[in-house]
């Protein structure tokens, strides 16, 4: 036992690195496996700080370009903003895009649908 305690604190930051996180990495990444870009996406805005961890730690620390899209990620979904790269997984027509990219028409489309929504928040667009 004596010598097993002493492997693993003289070789401490070797089993850190090769053992523990990549095992921890892929344990939050099952944990938090999505089957869609589109359920991720969803789960991340309702929950951007554990989607920031679960990057992160998928990123696993070896890329700064990866980690510092993270932040900016998080920084996005925390303003309530979605992250550049989530509109190229819109499941919807490019003039949709558009204008939900655009702040003002963005809006403008949030009070006509707001207006044609019964209060069950059925949206009828025939009316």
């Amino acid at each position: 036992m004596d010598a097993l305690l002493r492997f693993f604190l003289t070789h401490r930051e070797v089993l850190l690195a090769w053992v523990f996180w990549p095992a921890l990495t892929a344990a939050i990444s099952l944990a938090f496996k999505k089957r869609t870009p589109a359920e991720w996406h969803a789960w991340a805005q309702q929950w951007p700080a554990l989607a920031y961890i679960v990057e992160f730690a998928k990123a696993n620390g070896l890329d700064i370009s990866k980690n510092l899209l993270l932040v900016q990620r998080y920084a996005q979904r925390k303003s309530g903003k979605l992250p550049e790269d989530v509109w190229a997984d819109l499941p919807v027509p490019p003039i949709v895009k558009q204008v939900l990219r655009d702040e003002k028409l963005r809006g403008e489309l949030i009070r006509l649908v707001e207006a044609k929504t019964n209060p069950r928040g059925e949206v009828n667009l025939l009316d």
